[in-house]
C-alpha cells in the first residue's frame, strides 16, 4: 500500500507542477489570452484540489494502519 501511495504522490505532484509551468508559460506567450489564463488557473485549481485529496487519503490510510 506504501507503494502505490507514493507513486500515486509522485502523480499528483507532476500534475500540480505541469499545471503550475502551464501556467507561467501562458503569462509569457500569451499574456492577453483570457481563455489560455482561465484555462490555467482552472488545470492549477484541479492540481490543488487533487493533492488535498492525496494528503486526507493519506492521513485516512495512516490512521487506518
Amino acid at each position: 500500500p506504501i507503494l502505490y501511495f507514493f507513486l500515486f504522490f509522485l502523480l499528483i505532484s507532476f500534475a500540480t507542477t505541469h499545471a503550475f509551468y502551464s501556467l507561467e508559460f501562458s503569462f509569457l506567450l500569451q499574456p492577453r489570452s483570457r481563455k489560455t489564463f482561465i484555462f490555467s488557473t482552472g488545470s492549477q485549481i484541479m492540481g490543488l484540489v487533487a493533492e488535498t485529496f492525496a494528503t486526507t487519503h493519506t492521513c485516512r490510510l495512516g490512521q487506518a494502519q
